[in-house]
């Protein structure tokens, strides 16, 4: 039981103190707390279970994308990493050791562990990365009425572009750097584009969560 509270803590504190909503490598966790490999895989197919733990396994895991994979294929994928193995490769005087699979594993906590259990209290105004830092998915759709944009292509603080389909916006700052909107205001969208909802209505379609949108 203390193993299985162990490797539930350092997920959760990997992914806490990380600047980037990043997940703690799969082998990683046998490594920080000297647990057997293939042990420590039957100990987060428990966690994955109960709801504590979720996986991402891709090219690049050390971010959650677009969505969380379903319980029974996280388990799957966890009884075939027992399988994964490790190779020393040498540059220069450096070695690493490195799997050898395309589609590494990274661990987070599951969305509804980590609001029960984070402090999102600093982040203010960012209610979007407040759902980065509650383990949503970094690459999620979010859906706004095109009304929207009117608020800001007609505001001067705000450098607005917009050519047919797709477009930027981001909140504006004086001679010396400093921002002119206040801090819930303060915005920056790399990119937006046009969709429709199940009615047919036109929407503006933002792929990523990072914007304070």
């Amino acid at each position: 039981m203390s193993e299985l509270k162990n490797i539930e803590k350092l997920v959760f504190s990997f992914f806490c103190d990380s600047s980037d909503y990043n997940g703690i490598a799969l082998r990683q966790v046998s490594q920080d707390l000297n647990l057997d490999y293939e042990e420590s895989i039957d100990l987060i197919k428990e966690l994955v279970k109960t709801g504590v733990v979720s996986i991402q396994s891709s090219t690049n895991p050390h971010i959650i994308g677009f969505n969380h994979h379903p319980v029974q294929s996280q388990l799957d994928i966890l009884e075939h990493a027992k399988s994964i193995k490790v190779e020393k490769q040498s540059f220069g005087n450096f070695e690493l050791s490195v799997e050898q699979t395309e589609y590494p594993i990274c661990l987070y906590p599951t969305p509804e562990y980590a609001k029960e259990n984070r402090d999102i209290d600093d982040y203010g105004y960012a209610k979007y990365s407040v759902q980065l830092a509650l383990s949503e998915p970094q690459m999620s759709f979010r859906f706004f009425e095109t009304d929207i944009l009117e608020r800001y292509s007609n505001e001067p603080r705000f450098a607005f572009e917009f050519n047919d389909f797709s477009g930027q916006i981001s909140s504006k700052y004086d001679d010396e750097g400093n921002p002119i909107l206040r801090e819930e205001d303060q915005i920056f969208l790399k990119s937006f584009g046009l969709g429709f909802d199940s009615s047919d209505a036109r929407v503006v379609v933002v792929n990523k969560i990072w914007p304070q949108f």
